[in-house]
């Protein structure tokens, strides 16, 4: 992590392309599992490669690490948060690689078999998303309590706007499931 931590609250936009031509980032989700021995918390982080029209094109998650055009790298499930790393899980984005189609980055977190466990964003603690661009300050979204009573969430997006500079905007709409999180964008589930 370099420099400052920037909180950015949901909805506010921050140019990463500022003060440099930002070509990579680093995505990190925390949380701490607020859960009763029979019921722990599978946070699930995921990135939706969104087209213009806000369309799914791909999606990035424990199951599928890393895009077609290489420019998104998950690196997999951490399954009862509060690992012995920075983060529970982490993404690399290569801002440079990733396709032209692609205009978003929607960075989400849902909690795994949440409806068949009973389980909801306001039982989470601590939940948070870094994104940390390369040679730049670390900018920080908390999930709001807002989402409390959602299983699913877009915690942050990375815009691309024109000349491809890159933008991170704070929070997102929340859902009851990921499944909706998915209709919404145009996926079949």
């Amino acid at each position: 992590m370099s420099g400052l931590v920037v909180n950015i609250a949901k909805n506010e936009v921050i140019d990463l392309s500022k003060n440099s031509n930002v070509t990579s980032a680093q995505i990190g989700l925390s949380w701490e599992a607020n859960s009763t021995p029979s019921r722990p918390f599978d946070l699930d982080a995921s990135v939706l490669l969104l087209d213009a029209k806000n369309n799914l094109v791909e999606l990035i998650f424990y199951n599928k690490l890393v895009s077609t055009d290489g420019g998104v790298v998950h690196n997999g499930d951490e399954r009862e948060g509060s690992s012995s790393a920075s983060y529970e899980e982490e993404i690399t984005v290569e801002l440079s690689k990733v396709s032209a189609a692609i205009e978003t980055l929607a960075i989400s977190v849902s909690i795994h078999r949440a409806k068949q466990l009973g389980l909801r964003f306001g039982q989470v603690g601590n939940a948070l998303v870094d994104v940390i661009p390369k040679g730049s300050d670390t900018i920080r979204h908390n999930l709001s309590t807002d989402s409390a009573n959602d299983a699913a969430v877009v915690i942050a997006k990375i815009i691309r706007g024109p000349n491809n500079r890159w933008q991170v905007q704070g929070g997102g709409k929340s859902y009851p499931e990921f499944a909706d999180l998915l209709r919404d964008h145009g996926a079949l589930v």
